[in-house]
């Protein structure tokens, strides 16, 4: 509450600095539908159990209806974050501080809380099933009765993809982790997958009928739309390059992951080096196994989304995308910094970091290419005293030898020195691409040509993160 003040006062009765962005607003909209018992389509884009778990506040805190869900999701968050903690002998308060440090400190990371995100309800409830997990697959005394926590978990489970259908994943590997485990143990029964399925249908039956009197039996809107903004697999590389370690020089003024959050390095080293040290069998070797079996896949999913680029990356917040995890690396910085302040490994939690920033000195960067080699970056002309947004957001199409491609969707303009430059998403840029674009001069707005070209070259070196010519872009005149 004090960080919310902080950063945006209480001013609780006011509408929100936020009401009209466009997640947001969508967001409150369906909201206060809810309160008003309005299943009309037109006010739910979004899937529903955000703004179901809001609506009730609408009346009492008219100002944000999200205000109060969210400090409550926030907290359930360190219920279940500090049930995990446990196998790393760190206690509530230190957990407490572990959180507020990866969460609220920072004003960049604050904003990926503090303001309504479908993601303040996926984390929390993924760290819920989390702990779950945990606990059932390794109770705290060999009596204990797991039943409530099975059935908890199958609720968990089928309220993850309510709140973000694209989570579903993360239910399936909570799931199949706990259900491979207790097998292996020979504690799996019929009885214990019995209550996974009834905390399962506690949320599926009543969320089921409300989707049908909203949508019928047809997918929503905002689930057609993601699946045409599509996922580039084979991107993966580059992706990972510039969203992670650096986005200079395609993207300029866009920080990466690293370059905002610098203590990811040692985050990541601190797990490495307590996964060295833990023995096999034990409770805190399987709480490393499971975040990992979480966060690689759903870290490789997102890079492969082609709307997460590095341009919206914090200006858009899209780093809230990767928010759950945050709390977990900082546990592992935590633990890091122990190592080298008692000199317990210290040399070894040393050589890790070093290891875990090895990547950042293979570098992609643009290099020059001719019209018949396919092209990441395409450098246009055009009007250089154009609104941020409007640039970025424009209904501008490149039309190349393979066709049409549409800005957001397929390709990202961002505003250049000089005018516009082209990022290509979905494929590369193919031979004789031409620009159109209705906002720009008449002498512009259609059939214009790039003044450069660039596809990709890797390199080993300095990491771009230190300013350098090689990791400039080449002037294309």
């Amino acid at each position: 509450m004090l960080r919310y003040w902080i950063a945006y006062g209480l001013h609780l009765r006011s509408p929100p600095h936020w009401s009209a962005w466009a997640d947001q607003g969508l967001y409150l909209e369906s909201a206060t539908a809810f309160a008003h018992a309005d299943l009309a389509v037109v006010h739910h884009w979004y899937p529903l159990a955000y703004a179901l778990l809001a609506a009730p506040f609408t009346t009492i805190v008219s100002g944000d209806p999200f205000f109060l869900p969210d400090l409550l999701l926030f907290g359930g968050l360190f219920y279940s974050l500090a049930a995990v903690a446990k196998a790393f002998d760190i206690g509530p308060w230190t957990t407490l501080l572990i959180l507020i440090a990866t969460t609220l400190v920072v004003d960049r990371t604050s904003e990926l809380w503090l303001i309504p995100w479908t993601t303040n309800l996926s984390a929390a409830l993924a760290w819920a099933g989390f702990a779950l997990v945990v606990r059932i697959v390794h109770p705290a005394t060999p009596d204990d009765q797991t039943w409530r926590a099975e059935a908890a978990l199958g609720l968990v489970a089928a309220a993850l993809p309510a709140a973000r259908p694209i989570d579903a994943m993360l239910s399936a590997i909570l799931v199949l982790t706990a259900g491979v485990a207790l097998w292996r143990q020979r504690r799996l029964t019929i009885g214990r997958i019995g209550h996974v399925a009834a905390g399962t249908l506690v949320v599926v039956i009543p969320y089921g009928a409300l989707y049908l009197s909203i949508y019928g039996p047809a997918p929503t809107r905002y689930m057609v739309e993601l699946s045409r903004q599509g996922f580039a697999l084979g991107d993966l590389p580059w992706k990972a390059y510039v969203v992670l370690v650096t986005a200079k020089p395609w993207f300029p003024q866009a920080p990466s992951m690293i370059e905002e959050l610098p203590w990811l390095i040692v985050g990541v080293a601190g797990l490495l080096l307590a996964a060295m040290r833990s023995p096999r069998g034990s409770r805190r070797r399987f709480v490393l196994g499971l975040f990992g079996a979480m966060a690689v896949p759903y870290t490789l999913l997102f890079l492969a989304y082609t709307d997460l680029q590095p341009s919206g990356l914090w200006r858009f917040n899209n780093a809230h995308y990767f928010k759950w995890m945050m709390p977990f690396v900082g546990i592992g910085a935590w633990l890091w910094a122990g190592s080298i302040i008692t000199g317990r490994q210290r040399w070894l939690a040393v050589l890790l970091a070093v290891v875990v920033t090895l990547p950042a000195f293979v570098r992609i960067l643009p290099r020059p290419v001719e019209d018949g080699v396919p092209a990441r970056l395409l450098i246009f002309k055009g009007r250089t005293d154009r609104d941020w947004d409007e640039a970025y957001f424009a209904k501008s199409v490149i039309v190349d030898s393979r066709g049409a491609l549409h800005n957001v969707q397929q390709f990202h303009q961002l505003p250049d020195a000089g005018g516009e430059r082209a990022v290509a998403i979905t494929r590369l840029f193919a031979s004789s691409p031409t620009r159109s674009d209705p906002r720009e001069r008449a002498a512009d707005r259609s059939g214009q040509k790039p003044v450069a070209r660039f596809g990709e070259t890797i390199s080993l070196g300095l990491p771009c993160w230190f300013p350098q010519r090689a990791c400039e872009l080449a002037d294309p005149r």
